[in-house]
Formats: C-alpha cells, sequence, structure tokens
C-alpha cells in the first residue's frame, strides 16, 4: 500500500502528483489483506507507513480516519486486523487518528458478491454507515 498509491494507476508506475489541500483523509484498506491472513502487525506497520506518507504529501491534514477491513462473511469470527485496529490506537507521530468501528455494521451477506466484497447495494450501506459515523465527527474539526 505504501508504494502502489502514490502512484497514477495499479498498472502504471508514473509517480501521482497530488493536487489540492485536503483537512481529511479516510482510509479504507485492508479486506484483502485480511482475506489473505497478513498478520496484524505487519498490516499495521505498512498502514502507519502509508499514514506517514500521506502526511508529508499532505500537510493541510489535520486528521486521519481509517476504517477497519469489512467482515468476510466465510469466516466465523471478525478478523485479526479488524480485531486488532480497534482494540490497539494506531500510532503515527503526533497525528490524530481515529479508527471507524462499526461502519460495516449493517452489512449482511446478501450485501456481498462473495461473502466478502460489496454489491453496488453493500456499497450504499456501507457509504450511508460512514457518512453517518463521519459527519458529526468532521463537524468538531470544521468549527
Amino acid at each position: 500500500m505504501v508504494e502502489r498509491f502514490f502512484h497514477i494507476s495499479p498498472w502504471d508506475t508514473t509517480t501521482w502528483t497530488p493536487r489540492g489541500s485536503p483537512k481529511f483523509i479516510c482510509i479504507a484498506l485492508g479486506t484483502n489483506d485480511e482475506a489473505k491472513d497478513v498478520a496484524p502487525d505487519l498490516f499495521r506497520l505498512t498502514l502507519e507507513r502509508f499514514i506517514r506518507r500521506l502526511s508529508i504529501t499532505f500537510p493541510s491534514v489535520t486528521v486521519f480516519y481509517v476504517v477497519p477491513p469489512f467482515r468476510d462473511f466465510n469466516e466465523a469470527d471478525v478478523g485479526a486486523i479488524h480485531g486488532d485496529l480497534v482494540s490497539r490506537p494506531v500510532t503515527v507521530d503526533d497525528l490524530l487518528i481515529n479508527v471507524c468501528n462499526g461502519i460495516n455494521s449493517e452489512m449482511t451477506l446478501e450485501h456481498t458478491v462473495d461473502g466478502l466484497h460489496p454489491t453496488l447495494e453493500g456499497h450504499a450501506v456501507l457509504a450511508k454507515s460512514l457518512a453517518h459515523f463521519l459527519a458529526p465527527q468532521i463537524r468538531k474539526y470544521l468549527i
């Protein structure tokens, strides 16, 4: 994630030149890592490097939001990466990082294509839940 998201696309190694000065960044990564059993400590280390690089790229960002991996309905338990993100704070230097826990709590198996990846309706459920979570959070920082 540290390298690939700073290129124009996953298939093009041309460096992406970002524009704009966002105040917030919301990161929703890890679902495939969770499904491939990437170790939580390795995922966390990579996520922290990714956030650090984003903070250098976008010095205007005052707060980061991290959405834990979506539930895999093919598995009996919540994944280890998800559990790690909601149980231990994500810390990178002195940046403010919030974990958006519960974003996918209204998802059901029917909202997925394969038990993991959301359908169009599943994306709508996630978007509504994320907007509901972020709206009051963002208002705090805009005032």
